[in-house]
C-alpha cells in the first residue's frame, strides 16, 4: 500500500546541535507557489532580510512564465544566481548546497540554478 507523506525538507541548524528545522511545503498547492510558502513560513534558516534578498529572482518564476525563466536559469550556478541577485552566502552554504548534494551530489556552485528552481 502506497502511503503519501508530507512535502518536507530538513536541516540540521549548524548553530545548534542536534535541532533541526523544516521547510513544509503545503498540501494542495501547486509548484513554485508551494515553495515560496515554505521558504515564508520557516523562521529558523532564513532571516526576513534573507527572504526579502530572495523575492526578486522568484518574482518572474511565480508571477511571469515560470518555466521559461527557470530554462533562462540553466546557465547560471547556484551561486552565480545568488550573487545576482544579492543573497548572503551563508544562505546557499546553509541550504543550497545540502539541497544541491541531496539532489545531485554536487556544491551548489557546480549546479545549475534551473535544477534548484524545478
Amino acid at each position: 500500500r502506497l502511503q503519501w507523506k508530507a512535502h518536507r525538507m530538513s536541516f540540521a541548524l549548524r548553530d545548534s546541535p542536534g535541532e533541526l528545522t523544516s521547510f513544509e511545503f503545503p498540501d494542495g498547492v501547486p509548484a513554485p507557489f508551494n515553495m515560496a510558502s515554505a521558504i515564508l513560513r520557516n523562521d529558523r534558516m532564513f532571516s526576513l532580510a534573507d527572504k526579502l534578498r530572495l523575492v526578486p529572482g522568484l518574482i518572474p518564476m511565480l508571477l511571469g512564465d515560470g518555466q521559461a525563466y527557470i530554462d533562462a536559469q540553466d546557465d547560471l550556478s547556484v551561486d552565480e544566481w545568488m550573487r545576482r541577485y544579492g543573497v548572503p552566502r551563508d544562505v546557499k552554504d546553509e541550504v543550497f548546497d545540502a539541497v544541491g548534494k541531496a539532489l545531485d551530489f554536487v556544491a551548489a556552485d557546480e549546479l545549475s540554478m534551473a535544477v534548484i528552481l524545478t
